[in-house]
């Protein structure tokens, strides 16, 4: 099993808390050691269906990927596969009911590419002179072509669940000639509006553009079979080996175990200004390791085999 390890030197310059810094204040430190949460370590790094951009095509990507089969496709803008914008989703954890999964995009390939412009805009509803029904003027969206379908979606916007009010522009044309060859847009489209899931989107064509195409592959991988197991796997990536942390965490460590597994104390407690130097320097190791599974007053310790979760957290109050 590896583990990532930490030198016990501490780094030059730690500045230790001070307790009490001031007659009208009060500083109090919290320790902990318990046994890890499984579920909650996979909880917090991966996400699920509920953190999907919530579209038909994104919905079938991931059923595609996670079947085993990886996806290639062009796109002029960066493929948004997650609903938070803060997300870099170029490589993430994805868990549903049966296994966790690795899901990553390789860039294969960019160039330049022409074609008509298209601005699509959706309303509320047809105009009263239009039928659903009308075969000309209104066209479903999956009659169209996969990579027609994945450039007009690249203008669609999401919110809440549903597909909102959107007038934005996109370049029909592709990397891949046969992909121009089968396009439906890239010669133009007698209907005025496209049918998507109930929704209506005007299109309209518009003089030519040019754009920058990438071709990306979409995949995933089974990383474990359930959130246990994918919470042990971060774990033995990234759990430091308690043997490996300097003698005064160490010694720290005891003594919380000691104590049923938790200290709370002020700066009215014996040992308090002792332990604070400990956090200080203690919070000066945890900067220097690699845990991204952890936050930054937290780490997890390997010992014999079991895992643990070390917590502290400093702070003053009148």
């Amino acid at each position: 099993m590896h583990r990532r390890t930490l030198l016990a030197s501490l780094p030059a310059g730690v500045i230790s808390i001070v307790a009490g810094c001031s007659d009208w204040t009060t500083s109090y430190h919290s320790v902990s050691l318990e046994p890890v949460n499984h579920a909650e370590i996979t909880d917090n790094t991966t996400k699920t269906a509920a953190d999907l951009v919530p579209s038909l095509l994104i919905d079938d990507l991931i059923a595609t990927i996670l079947e085993g089969d990886a996806v290639e496709l062009e796109t002029i803008t960066e493929l948004r596969i997650l609903t938070d914008p803060s997300s870099r989703d170029e490589s993430f954890y994805y868990q549903d009911e049966s296994a966790v999964y690795e899901i990553s995009r390789e860039r294969l390939t960019a160039g330049g590419i022409t074609g008509p412009k298209y601005s699509a805009s959706r309303g509320a509803k047809l105009p009263d002179d239009v039928s659903p029904t009308d075969e000309d003027e209104v066209l479903p969206f999956t009659d169209l072509p996969a990579h027609d379908q994945w450039r007009l979606h690249e203008t669609f916007e999401f919110y809440e669940g549903r597909l909102i009010v959107f007038d934005n522009t996109t370049t029909v044309g592709y990397l891949e000639p046969d992909r121009e060859t089968d396009s439906r847009l890239f010669d133009g489209i007698r209907q005025r509006f496209l049918e998507y899931n109930g929704k209506y989107i005007e299109l309209a064509k518009l003089e030519e553009g040019t754009a920058v195409a990438e071709r990306i592959r979409v995949s995933a991988a089974q990383i474990a079979s359930n959130a246990t197991a994918f919470a042990e796997h971060l774990l033995d990536q990234y759990a430091v080996d308690a043997t490996s942390l300097s003698e005064e965490t160490q010694e720290l460590l005891n003594e919380v175990q000691e104590n049923g597994g938790s200290i709370s104390a002020s700066d009215e407690d014996d040992g308090f200004e002792q332990r604070e130097v400990v956090l200080a320097q203690l919070q000066a190791e945890r900067r220097e390791m690699d845990m991204p599974i952890a936050d930054g007053t937290e780490m997890y310790i390997s010992d014999e085999n079991e895992y643990n979760r070390f917590h502290w957290t400093s702070h003053t109050a009148p």
